[in-house]
């Protein structure tokens, strides 16, 4: 009997001052429902753990690099400009969100700005939509988004993961299947009129991509709960 393996998580590493931790725990927070494992250093070292060593393992390993570049506060640390120089020799995937222009070597980056009225969880949907836009690392992402699709907790979740696939706009044949069983066998996805409305739109989009009958079975679950 054959089983579907979960994607690995994908991770995020998040600079940030320590002045600015409260904002670096919204972030986090607001990426836990598209099961981005944010690493946040002053929440997931252990007391007795290296620090330096800890902090260079997670930037090692994560597949995105989120400077929180704050006006007063991020340049004034001592780590955040030496994981950003880690971050770039590495080649990792960098999206920056900043209340200020990037600098150095950073300029080059698209920045996610903060603005007035636009709270963390409409930022994140910026950002993950622009992280879609990275070939190294958009397949492993729309399997991670993807996944979290059948395993999300609620409503409100459901909504959020389907309208960034719905601003997505292209995946693949295999990724639209997918995305179609984990809608059909998840009832907070097929029992809410919102999120159905963002996958129609996907759907739309992707027409040629669709597997018809996983399509009519998906329609048939939608209009048992819509009748």
């Amino acid at each position: 009997m054959s089983t579907t393996r979960a994607p690995k998580p994908f991770r995020a590493f998040l600079s940030y001052s320590s002045k600015d931790k409260k904002f670096a725990g919204r972030i986090k927070h607001a990426l836990e429902p598209y099961n981005i494992d944010a690493f946040l250093a002053h929440e997931d070292i252990a007391p007795a753990a290296n620090w330096q060593q800890t902090i260079e393992q997670e930037l090692k390993r994560c597949d995105a690099f989120i400077p929180l570049i704050t006006k007063e506060n991020f340049h004034a640390s001592y780590w955040t400009d030496q994981e950003c120089g880690f971050a770039l020799a590495r080649a990792r995937v960098i999206l920056p969100l900043c209340s200020r222009n990037p600098y150095g070597f950073l300029e080059k980056y698209q920045a996610y700005k903060r603005k007035p009225g636009k709270n963390e969880e409409q930022l994140i949907e910026d950002v993950l939509v622009g992280l879609a836009s990275h070939k190294t690392v958009r397949n492993r992402f729309l399997a991670t988004l993807i996944s979290a699709l059948r395993t999300s907790s609620g409503f409100d979740q459901s909504i959020a993961i389907c309208r960034v696939l719905a601003r997505i706009s292209q995946l693949s044949k295999v990724q639209m299947a997918k995305l179609l069983r984990n809608a059909i066998a998840r009832s907070q996805v097929h029992k809410s009129v919102e999120s159905v409305r963002h996958l129609r739109q996907l759907i739309k989009k992707n027409s040629a991509k669709v597997e018809k009958p996983l399509l009519h079975k998906f329609e048939k679950k939608v209009a048992k709960y819509s009748s």
